[in-house]
Formats: C-alpha cells, structure tokens, sequence
C-alpha cells in the first residue's frame, strides 16, 4: 500500500539552479507508480537536495517558492 506516485519530472532549483527530480504526488492512485506531468490532477512536490528548497505546483502553476522580492535568479515555472 503506497501514499503517493512518482511524477516523471525534472526542473532546475529556482533558487541554486541544480536539477531537482523526485517528485511526488498524492493526486492520483497512490500506488508507488511513475506518472507523468500532464497526469497529475492537483500538486506535485518536491525538495532541491543542494540547497533544501521546497518546490511546489498546483494545478501546472509554482505556489512555491515565490519571488516575492526578485530573489530568485530565474523566472518561476509555470507562472
């Protein structure tokens, strides 16, 4: 009995840039399977190992982090 599904996503961290993978969601079946993208009907989370940032979408847009001061060096993803 698993409590999330892997989603087949990659992006660089929006604050150090290094590739952050691993992401999770509790959207779907829950199963321990391997999703993709466009299959996950809620969030998809995950942490940047580098510098331990919390990378979060909902519904295709980044709610976190947010650039709330023009901190982060690249634009956020999906917003």
């Amino acid at each position: 009995m698993g409590m999330f599904d892997w989603v087949e996503f990659e992006m660089p961290c929006p604050k150090c840039g290094e590739r952050v993978g691993g992401f999770q969601t509790k959207s779907g079946k829950g199963e321990l399977g391997v999703v993709l993208p466009y299959r996950v009907g809620g969030d998809m989370y995950a942490d940047c190992r580098a510098c331990k940032t919390w990378i979060e979408f909902e519904d295709g847009y980044m709610v976190s982090p947010i650039d709330e001061g023009n901190d982060l060096p690249m634009p956020p993803f999906g917003g």
